[in-house]
């Protein structure tokens, strides 16, 4: 009905999508990618999966920004109560945005039992701090740096 996506229109546009929005661009975008039996997918402001045949495992659900010195307030996303895991926590997805050239996985890893972490490359997590420091270590090579 109208109703029902007005109001999930509204819960849309409460989302912190950064300052700027710029991380409007990922919502409700899923990436994956295969690592050993397993297939883990990140769907952005939704959930994480890991995923193996036919079967589906919640990593959780888009809870929160978890800011990192290195990348400021808007670095990691935090995905929290997905399932239960025998004998611990709930499962839970640390999704760390760095700054690279495309969209794509970087790598999963479990540190702690059912405590997965994931870090996802992105032009989007480029800040100009970076930009600016990755062009004077250009200049200083001797590499002609255009803007």
């Amino acid at each position: 009905t109208l109703e029902t996506e007005r109001r999930e229109a509204e819960a849309v546009l409460a989302y912190d999508f950064s300052p700027d929005a710029a991380f409007l661009a990922l919502y409700n975008k899923c990436f994956s990618t295969p690592i050993q039996q397993y297939t883990y997918e990140v769907c952005f402001y939704k959930s994480a999966a890991q995923k193996e045949g036919h079967s589906s495992q919640n990593l959780g659900s888009w809870g929160r920004w978890e800011a990192t010195p290195e990348g400021g307030a808007h670095s990691v996303m935090m995905y929290t109560n997905g399932g239960s895991c025998w004998n611990g926590p709930s499962r839970s997805m640390r999704v760390e945005l760095v700054c690279g050239d495309e969209d794509y996985v970087v790598s999963v890893q479990e540190p702690a039992r059912c405590e997965y972490h994931m870090e996802f490359m992105t032009p989007l997590a480029c800040r100009q701090e970076s930009a600016d420091r990755a062009r004077r270590e250009l200049e200083a090579t001797g590499v002609p740096v255009t803007v």
